[in-house]
């Protein structure tokens, strides 16, 4: 791969991140330190979506919630496991249909588990992530595209299920980012909004989410 071919992050999605770091800290200083800003490069360099980096931040501080004594000091670089695991399941998956799946789906909470929408979304998404290539392949990022694409149509069909539910889960999470210091309609607001809704949903519906 051509050096000019090398992913680059985008202003917004630096922020994204950092606004991703602050979310978490609930107060705590929250900037990214010039260690922290180095080991993004690093990632940056690697071919790491930006979005995995979200994902692992989530992980990691999911973990350190379920220790009795977590450590006090916080760097980005606390994350490379959960980067790792990400990494490692993405590029592991097969491109067959597994009982893993059926059983996955299984766990979908009713009335969305006998919705035949639902479970066909579903099944697009899993051939869609089954089917990823490596990342070093020539076609990674479209099918990543494709694969998050395929993700959100099922996030959004069952928001639609959400009934009285929605406005409450709404209200929580915008709270939540106002405590985060994001500034509501810019863009790392909204990027940051669709991330942490989508996982509401999949928590409200027990819905697998992305690796």
């Amino acid at each position: 791969m051509k050096a000019d071919d090398l992913m680059t992050y985008s202003r917004e999605e630096y922020d994204w991140i950092e606004a991703e770091w602050a979310f978490h800290l609930h107060g705590r200083s929250a900037f990214l330190s010039a260690d922290d800003f180095q080991k993004i490069k690093e990632w940056e360099g690697q071919l790491v979506p930006a979005d995995l980096i979200v994902s692992a931040i989530k992980r990691y501080f999911e973990r350190r919630s379920k220790k009795e004594r977590p450590k006090s000091f916080i760097a980005l670089s606390h994350i490379q496991p959960d980067i790792d695991k990400i990494l490692k399941l993405r590029t592991a998956l097969d491109r067959h249909e597994s009982s893993d799946q059926i059983k996955e789906w299984n766990l979908v909470k009713s009335p969305l588990r006998e919705d035949p929408k639902a479970q066909s979304l579903f099944k697009v998404w899993q051939a869609k992530l089954y089917a990823m290539p490596s990342a070093e392949s020539p076609v990674y990022l479209e099918a990543f595209k494709e694969e998050r694409q395929s993700y959100k149509d099922l996030i959004g069909y069952a928001q639609l299920n959400l009934g009285d539910s929605m406005e409450s889960l709404r209200v929580e999470l915008i709270e939540k980012l106002k405590k985060a210091d994001l500034i509501q309609g810019s863009p790392v607001w909204d990027r940051s909004f669709d991330f942490h809704w989508s996982n509401l949903v999949a928590e409200f519906w027990k819905l697998p989410s992305r690796p």
